[in-house]
């Protein structure tokens, strides 16, 4: 389906429109591959581009230029954000569509902290265990945004099911 529209936008010459979803496609692989300095990386450059410079600094407007950036994975995944699960609200989750065989995905923001105390915070509050059943392996995706160099920084990890 995302090829699909690739080739529909790029044969109108919607150059752009399929440069973002070639890009959104690459940021998932990256994700799925665990690739903590190319998901960095993109973060960095969406959220550049996505938000203004009015709320630039601020966990929503990160947030929805990250959301923005997995544009693509809809195709997979139902995308939820504060979703209810364990005990409080995952920032982002990605749970895999019936037909899909790929990990789910729990994602936790901060801002001015550290990538791994988000990870630890999906840890404490067992977001995962709302997830048990839509997919075997869960990604967990903890990400910081560093005012003071205006950087993401990444943590992941993978939670293997049986």
């Amino acid at each position: 389906m995302a090829g699909e529209f690739r080739n529909a936008v790029k044969d109108v010459g919607w150059n752009e429109v399929s440069k973002a979803v070639k890009e959104s496609l690459t940021l998932l692989d990256n994700t799925l591959n665990m690739d903590k300095l190319r998901i960095a990386d993109a973060f960095d450059a969406y959220h550049f581009e996505a938000s203004s410079i009015l709320r630039y600094n601020d966990e929503n407007s990160m947030a929805c230029a990250i959301r923005l950036a997995y544009f693509a994975a809809r195709t997979y995944y139902k995308i939820f954000r504060e979703l209810p699960t364990g005990k409080g609200f995952a920032d982002m989750v990605f749970v895999p569509l019936p037909r899909s065989s790929r990990p789910a995905i729990v994602v936790e923001f901060k801002y001015d902290q550290s990538a791994e105390g988000a990870i630890a915070q999906i840890r404490r509050k067992d977001y995962p265990a709302s997830l048990k059943g839509f997919s075997k392996n869960i990604i967990l995706l903890g990400v910081n945004y560093n005012k003071e160099t205006a950087k993401h920084e990444i943590d992941l990890e993978m939670i293997e099911g049986e």
